[in-house]
């Protein structure tokens, strides 16, 4: 319960931070792409949060989980070398790491390519239906790398770019699976709990809870996995 009212407050912050920032920037795509993207990082923002608290204390949590999207967002976003977005589409690891580890590095693609796209033909980044013989090796999008992994990178639409919001849903579901069982292994002594053998062994229902718990974490990664490296 905990959990879902905390995720609908941040959510409904997000959306406040998103409108506010489109005021300002006056996107060149659609304000649902654009705030929608704004809620999808706080999804997995928060969802690394909710992992790092089951060990990290809470006066330093806030910290801990800034200086992490911090760093990771600066070195694998995407912008800077030598993690470009040409190196990490190159390599599946580093799209792996990158997507998994690095949740701006999909918000900062998603605003980049919502509003490349919204561009005319003339521009490269863009393709209308007449453009057949368009060498695609040539398309601006994969010269410089953002959205390579999308087929229809090249279409041209002002309503937004939606290719990496199930990879961002997946990834915060995944994490907070992670976090929820790492919440009932550690310090389950401090918890007045008993060891988790123990209560294995007294309690069938909780032995179908574990296994399903146990199921769906690895469904989920694996999804998390493909969403990232495929090509869709």
């Amino acid at each position: 319960a905990v959990h879902v009212s905390g995720t609908i407050e941040q959510s409904l912050q997000m959306v406040l931070a998103g409108c506010v920032n489109a005021c300002l920037r006056n996107p060149v795509s659609g304000w649902f792409a654009f705030v929608g993207s704004f809620v999808l990082l706080g999804w997995v923002c928060s969802s690394w949060a909710l992992l790092f608290c089951v060990v990290v204390p809470a006066k330093n949590l806030v910290l801990v989980t800034a200086l992490f999207h911090a760093m990771n967002g600066l070195i694998l976003g995407g912008g800077l070398a030598p993690y470009t977005f040409l190196k990490i589409y190159e390599s599946s690891f580093f799209n792996f790491v990158s997507g998994f580890f690095a949740p701006a590095r999909y918000f900062m693609e998603s605003l980049l390519v919502s509003d490349f796209k919204c561009l005319p033909d003339q521009t490269g980044f863009t393709q209308t239906q007449e453009a057949t013989d368009f060498p695609r090796e040539y398309q601006s999008f994969l010269v410089r790398g953002p959205g390579t992994l999308d087929k229809n990178i090249g279409a041209q639409t002002c309503r937004g770019w939606f290719w990496a919001w199930p990879t961002m849903f997946a990834v915060g579901l995944t994490i907070r699976l992670y976090a929820h069982v790492f919440l009932h292994l550690v310090e389950r002594s401090k918890k007045n709990k008993p060891p988790l053998s123990t209560q294995c062994t007294s309690s069938f229902s909780l032995n179908w809870r574990i296994v399903f718990l146990l199921v769906l974490l690895v469904v989920m990664q694996v999804t998390s996995i493909l969403l990232i490296v495929l090509k869709r």
